[in-house]
């Protein structure tokens, strides 16, 4: 329920919690305000009015476009969101033309790892407690 995705916040706004909903909107907005609105792709996922997740991606090609977020609501996960999400992000990136994502990831963060190495990522850079991550945008699970 959007209650339960109101809970999960994505950021503070004038002193309440956002919502997805809303923290799409600031994102898209964010991106609109740094470049061409075309250079951003965000997308919220739902079922029966109820916020699953979210992903954006950065469509700059300079080296590439980077995945900037993607997060499933805690009661969704383990179903495999995750893999729905990174498939419509490659489409997307493939109706563009692109060849490769980036993207970058906690060290601690092993669920995310495992994603994207089903996705065919590969390590790029360590920098610190985060990993550099390129996916092939050919590449499917």
């Amino acid at each position: 329920m959007i209650a339960e995705a109101q809970r999960e916040t994505f950021g503070i706004t004038k002193g309440r919690a956002a919502t997805l909903k809303e923290g799409a909107v600031m994102a898209d907005r964010t991106a609109r305000a740094i470049g061409s609105p075309d250079a951003h792709h965000i997308e919220v996922l739902e079922q029966q009015n109820r916020v699953l997740g979210y992903y954006w991606v950065s469509l700059v090609t300079s080296p590439a476009p980077m995945l900037l977020d993607i997060y499933v609501v805690a009661s969704s996960r383990g179903r495999g969101l995750g893999d729905v999400i990174m498939r419509r992000v490659l489409a997307v990136l493939r109706e563009r033309k692109v060849d490769c994502l980036n993207l970058v990831v906690s060290r601690d963060n092993h669920a995310a790892r495992a994603l994207y190495s089903r996705f065919g990522a590969s390590l790029v850079e360590m920098s610190g407690d985060l990993l550099v991550l390129s996916l092939p945008v050919s590449s499917t699970a």
